[in-house]
């Protein structure tokens, strides 16, 4: 083992504690050695591309495919996963590091809300316009999923802008749907005490 991330750190930079440190998270997570290698493979492509840390990435891996289903042990998952998110950092201005550790906290919610892993990428790239700063942009992500994963904070929200959270025969709204309804109401409030309220 040691030796193929040797040979990794040594095609792709990085330090050698990280790269085991990354794998280690991958087997902690259920993968087996060959699978945790190949994934560690595209981890290293990753942060070299990116400048992004092994445990990092291989944290956003593990709790993606944990919430929305992707399985780690098939050929090229981890690539597919790692590429999605460097083009969703690229666009955003989270970049992938934080990208990943932001996904890392806010992903049970946004699969609770309804959002795929690409939306959820794009929703925490979207935020990013908003708030900067990794560690508030966190924070402000995890609490916008609230209002799909706290009964009370829907309701709430539902009396005060009757923006409904669930369709007549109860399945839930696409929660984009309801984050875009929820704007265009917000927008068309005229005073400042209405927008506090």
């Amino acid at each position: 083992a040691y030796r193929n991330m040797f040979a990794l750190v040594r095609a792709n930079g990085g330090i050698m504690e990280e790269t085991v440190g990354g794998f280690n998270n991958l087997i902690q997570a259920g993968l087996k050695y060959q699978e945790a290698m190949k994934a560690t493979e595209a981890i290293s492509v990753a942060k070299a591309v990116t400048g992004a840390n092994d445990q990092a990435l291989s944290g956003g891996l593990t709790v993606g495919a944990a919430n929305f289903g992707f399985d780690l042990a098939k050929a090229g998952v981890a690539k597919q996963m790692l590429d999605e998110m460097t083009v969703a950092g690229r666009l955003g201005n989270a970049e992938l590091q934080n990208l990943s550790d932001i996904f890392s906290r806010v992903a049970q919610r946004a699969q609770t809300a309804g959002m795929s892993f690409q939306t959820t990428l794009a929703f925490i790239e979207g935020m990013s316009q908003i708030e900067r700063q990794p560690e508030r942009l966190a924070t402000l992500v995890d609490s916008t999923m609230r209002l799909f994963t706290n009964a009370h904070y829907a309701k709430e929200s539902e009396q005060a802008t009757g923006v409904k959270f669930f369709n007549k025969n109860g399945s839930r709204r696409d929660s984009v749907a309801v984050l875009e309804e929820l704007r265009t109401k917000y927008q068309k409030l005229t005073t400042d005490a209405q927008k506090f309220s």
